[in-house]
């Protein structure tokens, strides 16, 4: 054997020996680490080595804070809209073409109350009434006549009733005559007669009479139905021009001066910034909480709150009145209040709010975080010995 191969040798047993002590130390690092794993797990469950050990208490860090009864007024929170209750919609009560015209007849324009926003054309309804009072005055004419008339005949049934005693009288006389011999039965033939054409000439005086009497109650109808034809041709003229029954502002004006417009075509919309209202939402929990003793709603007080970026509108009010119904897929109850508004308030309806309700006040209750109480009313509480304990709260 050569040097050279001599060393190789040497070279691989140093080699296979180095290699066999490291597969030994880690053979027996893993051993031990088995050994001190199944050491620590029987530990777990006893005192060390002797006996049970009682569990480790873990320490928390918490936010505390000190419940304190005291008497509380809670607050609803909800959102709404203002609405107006005294809206209404201007339009045309006549057909025709608009031939006058308010400057302030434009939208977001104060109009006062009894100023003319608009007239019709009045042209053809003019005609109208005077056509109407000359109808009038026609029948006032034949009523004058009428009543003339039962005058003549109450004088010429006067002069018949006249005649018709001077007949009797005669006649009566002749009677009388023939009796004593003095007279012919020809003479009292003639008075008879006489005395009977008086009679029929009275009978036809009355007759006259009466038909001139029911003549004055067919002029009187006929004043009457003249009086309301003026009557309803006059308010037809009126509705011509329309005028503001009440101070408030524009909106949705169509109107345009000489355009046409048709019966009962809406032109416009009058509102009164005076009677708006808040109608907000809340839930039926919150709404039980609003009722008192009698099941009415209170005139509990409330804040309405306009958000105007940095100038907020606070508008002060009171509960007025519950939604009769309750709308399909909606919850809760729809409540509106009643505001105190300020002549030129700021709001209008459509605006979105705020409001704030002011709930009667509860003694003997805390104020806490909502997030230290669960929704199911479970709270945790320090004791004396700074330890956690978990009660059960109403809220």
């Amino acid at each position: 054997m050569t040097f050279v191969e001599a060393d190789a040798l040497m070279k691989f047993l140093l080699r296979s020996l180095f290699g066999a002590v490291l597969f030994l130390l880690g053979i027996g690092a893993a051993g031990f680490g088995a050994f001190v794993f199944m050491q620590s797990q029987q530990a777990a469950g006893t005192g060390g080595f002797g006996g049970p050990r009682s569990p480790s208490e873990r320490v928390f860090t918490v936010v505390a804070g000190v419940v304190t009864p005291q008497t509380i007024s809670p607050e609803i929170v909800a959102y709404g809209e203002i609405r107006s209750w005294r809206t209404l919609e201007l339009r045309a009560s006549n057909a025709g073409k608009v031939v006058e015209l308010s400057d302030a007849f434009r939208d977001g324009a104060a109009v006062e109350m009894g100023e003319m926003l608009f007239r019709i054309d009045p042209e053809n309804y003019a005609s109208t009434v005077a056509d109407t009072e000359v109808a009038l005055a026609e029948a006032r004419a034949d009523l004058v006549e009428a009543e003339q008339a039962v005058s003549v005949a109450e004088r010429e049934m006067a002069a018949a009733d006249t005649q018709l005693a001077i007949r009797k009288n005669a006649m009566t006389r002749q009677r009388d005559l023939l009796k004593r011999g003095v007279a012919t039965a020809a003479g009292v033939e003639e008075s008879e007669l006489s005395f009977a054409a008086a009679e029929q000439a009275a009978a036809g005086r009355a007759q006259s009479l009466l038909a001139a009497q029911k003549r004055i109650d067919r002029s009187a109808l006929g004043v009457t139905r003249a009086e309301i034809a003026l009557t309803e041709a006059e308010r037809e003229l009126a509705k011509t021009t329309h005028v503001a029954p009440f101070a408030g502002l524009m909106s949705d004006v169509s109107a345009v001066l000489g355009g046409l417009t048709s019966a009962n075509e809406k032109v416009g919309v009058l509102i009164d910034p005076s009677a708006l209202e808040a109608a907000f939402r809340v839930t039926n929990a919150q709404f039980a909480r609003l009722l008192d003793q009698n099941g009415a709603l209170g005139e509990m007080p409330l804040t309405v709150t306009l958000d105007l970026d940095d100038r907020p509108l606070v508008v002060e009010g009171v509960l007025d009145r519950a939604d009769a119904i309750i709308g399909e897929g909606q919850t809760g109850r729809r409540v509106f209040a009643r505001l105190m508004l300020d002549a030129g308030t700021l709001l209008r309806p459509g605006d979105f709010v705020t409001v704030r309700i002011v709930e009667p006040p509860l003694r003997d209750v805390a104020l806490l975080p909502s997030s230290a109480v669960t929704e199911d009313g479970e709270m945790l509480i320090i004791g004396d010995d700074d330890r956690l304990s978990e009660v059960s709260v109403t809220i």
